[in-house]
This record gives structure tokens, C-alpha cells and sequence, in this order.
């Protein structure tokens, strides 16, 4: 899987107009800047808190959150943040090399390692697909084991997501649409109940009121 990762997330698109036009992600990067949101009936309000590491991100109270959004407008920094975040995982508790500001924000590698797996999903590749185990399945088993291995390596991943602390990286929910108006959010089954889904959207999807918080 972190073969994968490195392969797949390693660069970034450098513009707007041409997807062929790439830069490896640590040489571009540069970390967003991530108000911390407080959570309102049916909405979020911006407070000035700014959150500068992966614990402030996961954590509130030293709780862990088991869902967490960030929200932002097109451009604003929310894939490529995720796509370090996967990566910085890959390299466990050094992280992985970029920029020197970078290094001062979001340098606390070693809070991503009490995730046994980080799973990383594009949810416009499945718009249709509420289920975040068989999204993992279909976006990443599929791509890392041939047909004849695959039933083997589902049923570890399910395991895995059963006995073991998973983040699930789910980005852009706002380009993704669910199977009916009961689906909202991608969902875990309860035996997964060990796995913490971060979620990135623009502000307007959250705004409209229909996905739970």
C-alpha cells in the first residue's frame, strides 16, 4: 500500500489548465492554514484557533474525533494536505521531506503512527458507492493485488478494520453523491467502529445542512 501511496500521490498538479503539468508534492508543498471550526446546530462556525499539527487535528481533549472535516474552497490546499498526510504515514515517524515551513507545521509525524493503516480515498472516482470498506476495496485492493488474490486481501482488510485503529482520508465530498438521499456521508459498518474518517469538502456541502456532524 505505501507503494502505492508513493506512486500515486507523489506529485501534484502545477496547473489549473494542464493535468500533465506535475511537481513531486514535497518540493511544492505548502501546508494550508486550518482554522479550527466549532460546531453549531446544523453548521460549523470559524473560531481563530489555528491548528499547525496532525494531534490538533485528530484530537480534541486528548479524545480522539471518530469524524473530522476540513472544509475549504477550491485551491485552498485540502487534497494535497491529505496526500502528505498519507505519505508522511509511509514514512512513519520522520515523515517525509518538504519545505522548511512545513517542517515547523504538521511535523508531529509520530501522532499519525498510532494508525496501524491509512486508507486513501478519491470520492469522485465512486460517487455512487456510500460503503467505505468496499470504496478501500475498489480503490485500493483492486489496484494492489491481481483477481485471484483479491478475496484474500479483502478479507484481511476487514479484519484489519475490525481489531485495529484505520484513519480513512476521504476526499471531496462535495463531488460525491451517494446512492440515495439516506446516504449523505460514506458510512462504516459498526464492527468497524475503530476507524476514524477524515473528510474533506468545499464549505457549501456542509452548509446545506444534510450531513450530520
Amino acid at each position: 500500500m505505501k507503494k502505492l501511496y508513493n506512486d500515486k500521490l507523489n506529485y501534484m498538479t502545477v496547473s489549473p489548465v494542464d493535468d500533465y503539468s506535475v511537481e513531486k508534492l514535497r518540493d511544492m508543498y505548502r501546508p494550508p492554514k486550518i482554522l479550527e471550526m466549532c460546531k453549531e446546530i446544523r453548521t460549523f462556525k470559524k473560531t481563530e484557533k489555528q491548528v499547525n499539527t496532525y494531534k490538533g487535528v485528530f484530537l480534541t481533549d486528548n479524545t480522539v474525533n471518530p469524524r473530522i472535516f476540513i472544509q475549504g474552497e477550491a485551491g485552498s490546499g485540502k487534497t494535497t494536505f491529505l496526500a502528505k498526510l498519507a505519505l508522511d504515514w509511509c514514512e512513519g515517524v520522520h515523515g517525509s521531506s518538504a519545505s522548511d515551513k512545513s517542517k515547523i507545521i504538521f511535523a508531529d509525524f509520530d501522532a499519525l503512527q498510532c494508525y496501524e493503516y491509512v486508507f486513501h480515498i478519491t470520492l469522485r472516482k465512486s460517487v455512487n458507492q456510500c460503503d467505505a470498506y468496499t470504496l478501500i476495496k475498489e480503490q485500493i485492493i483492486d489496484r494492489i493485488y491481481s483477481e485471484k488474490d483479491r478475496k484474500k486481501a479483502y478479507e484481511l482488510v476487514s479484519k484489519i478494520m475490525k481489531h485495529q485503529r484505520c484513519l480513512v482520508l476521504l476526499d471531496g465530498l462535495d463531488e460525491w453523491t451517494g446512492s440515495d438521499d439516506q446516504h449523505n456521508l460514506p458510512t462504516l459498518v459498526v464492527d468497524h467502529n475503530n476507524c476514524v474518517m477524515l473528510i474533506t469538502t468545499r464549505p457549501w456541502k456542509l452548509a446545506e445542512g444534510k450531513v450530520k456532524h
